[in-house]
């Protein structure tokens, strides 16, 4: 705080150099430059700054990626051409995209992130080519219209791998490995659980998918629930089949037998 008192050695504003004001910047090299109202440069704030994720939480890599402990939120502001100024390498804590709506492409995304990762949802990109490899959270890609293939998905999602509401995608292909919770619902191009994960640790949601025909591809390593209420175009007799003419408990629909009307051959 500025001192104006009758016992300041500061006596005068013009050469006081006084710290209530800061302006921080990027420079190119991904490094924060600090400013205060003085227009003095500095390498390091000379107040605290709470919660500020700077220099001390981004580590730069011999290869030029950084290394972030921390969350990291992007808008728009800090892209350039719709790009990701900065490429990461592991981000300790949360990755969030989910403000940006000119992102064209997921390069430079982390390759590990240890919270959650956030797409970006509003924005026009169709693949998801460039997202981490490994997520410790949940992966959220809830209601991006735009996409249309999975390509890109982490091979690995210890949390919720949720793509409810993507209506451009028709199956499950290129989906991880292993997720703890699938959340496929509301989409209305899904058609097939073709590529569907290996290992589905907890819950398998995929409700209310009206074009989903069969759940064939679904995997039979599914630790929790299977919620399939509201998907229309499935059959109980598909599903009898699939699991041995026995639905199993933990199976949840609320479909009902359709039957094939077979029309009469006219006489010739």
């Amino acid at each position: 705080k500025r001192s104006n008192n009758a016992e300041s050695i500061h006596k005068r504003v013009k050469t006081y150099p006084y710290w209530d004001k800061i302006l921080i910047r990027v420079n190119k090299n991904g490094m924060s430059e600090f400013y205060n109202t003085g227009d003095y440069k500095f390498d390091y704030a000379k107040v605290s700054l709470p919660d500020f994720k700077g220099t001390t939480n981004w580590v730069k890599r011999p290869d030029g990626s950084f290394d972030v402990k921390g969350n990291v939120v992007i808008d728009d502001s800090l892209l350039v051409d719709g790009k990701l100024k900065w490429k990461f390498n592991r981000v300790d804590g949360d990755f969030s995209l989910s403000k940006c709506l000119t992102l064209v492409t997921y390069q430079g995304c982390p390759v590990s992130v240890s919270g959650n990762f956030s797409c970006a949802v509003k924005s026009s990109v169709e693949t998801l080519e460039g997202c981490p490899d490994i997520v410790a959270g949940d992966f959220n890609c809830d209601g991006h219209k735009t996409l249309k293939t999975l390509k890109g998905s982490p091979i690995k999602v210890f949390g919720k791998y949720n793509i409810s509401h993507c209506d451009g995608i028709k199956n499950l292909e290129w989906s991880p490995l292993e997720v703890g919770y699938l959340y496929a619902s509301y989409m209305k191009g899904l058609v097939s659980l073709d590529g569907c994960p290996v290992t589905i640790e907890h819950d398998c949601i995929c409700t209310y998918n009206p074009v989903l025909r069969s759940i064939y591809f679904l995997t039979d390593n599914v630790g929790g629930m299977m919620d399939f209420t509201g998907c229309k175009s499935l059959r109980i007799r598909d599903i009898e089949n699939l699991f041995g003419y026995e639905v199993p408990p933990n199976f949840k629909h609320d479909l009902k037998e359709s039957f094939i009307k077979k029309k009469k051959k006219k006489k010739l």
